[in-house]
């Protein structure tokens, strides 16, 4: 790509991830890390190139804020689908934690605009960074909205330090679930570890002001309309729409 740029004399606007912020502590998923690894090796190759350049790092990406729409469910989804219907026991991570993600729409529309206005130099964060749900939020509007979008209520997840799930849950109560299970089981737990226990920087304020964007989506809003499309789509019968979205909060919350 960059071979490309120089002799196409263009611009080049790479797309990283927000998640090489030092902050993120992935060291322990082999692919995670070789994931999170070739992103910064990228980064650094762009940079060193000295071709004009902008670097965009967009953290979790879900389907549209307003609908949900998403043309491929991703892990994220598989996480919040395995909370809403009751289906992840365990969650190996602090319910103080952060997990940060951003519609889809928010990052369309803000890389059009730094190709648009041709926007070239700086790094910038595509994330909700102080506006992240923490775990304890995103599992307690998962469970508020359980009833509806799948026509019963679910008991929480047990939250359990890390170290102790490393060490004596996973060998000891995954290996006797189903080889189907324990693949949905292994992913989803995975994907806890882009958990941070600091929120990631966000550009977004800045780039609101510069590009005039419109103010970013409330990440709750977000994470219902995203909920109900995933559940729309996997033919659970509850009710759409009709939303009466509150403060996230669950007498029957992690704890």
């Amino acid at each position: 790509m960059l071979e490309l740029e120089e002799t196409a004399q263009v611009d080049l606007f790479h797309s990283s991830t927000a998640f090489v912020h030092p902050c993120n502590q992935v060291v322990d998923s082999e692919a995670s890390y070789a994931y999170v690894s070739s992103k910064r090796e990228g980064e650094r190759m762009v940079r060193e190139s000295g071709l004009p350049h902008t670097i965009i790092r967009p953290s979790v990406i879900v389907g549209d804020s307003q609908t949900g729409t998403i043309a491929k469910f991703q892990g994220f989804h598989l996480v919040t689908g395995l909370i809403t219907t009751g289906l992840l026991h365990v969650l190996p991570v602090s319910p103080q934690y952060y997990i940060d993600f951003v519609p889809q729409d928010l990052v369309a529309n803000t890389v059009a605009e730094f190709i648009h206005q041709d926007r070239i130099g700086g790094e910038w964060w595509l994330t909700a960074g102080e506006q992240a749900l923490t775990v304890r939020a995103l599992v307690d509007i998962c469970l508020e909205h359980s009833h509806r979008l799948i026509g019963h209520s679910v008991m929480p997840p047990k939250v359990v330090d890390a170290d102790i799930f490393e060490r004596l849950i996973y060998p000891v109560f995954l290996p006797a679930l189903p080889r189907r299970q324990q693949k949905t089981m292994i992913r989803a737990l995975h994907l806890t570890k882009i958990c941070t226990a600091q929120p990631l920087p966000s550009s977004l304020p800045d780039l609101e002001r510069q590009f005039g964007l419109s103010h970013p989506p409330s990440t709750e809003l977000t994470l219902v309309r995203n909920l109900e499309y995933w559940a729309t789509t996997e033919g659970y019968g509850g009710k759409q729409g009709e939303l009466g979205l509150t403060k996230a909060s669950n007498s029957g919350g992690i704890d």
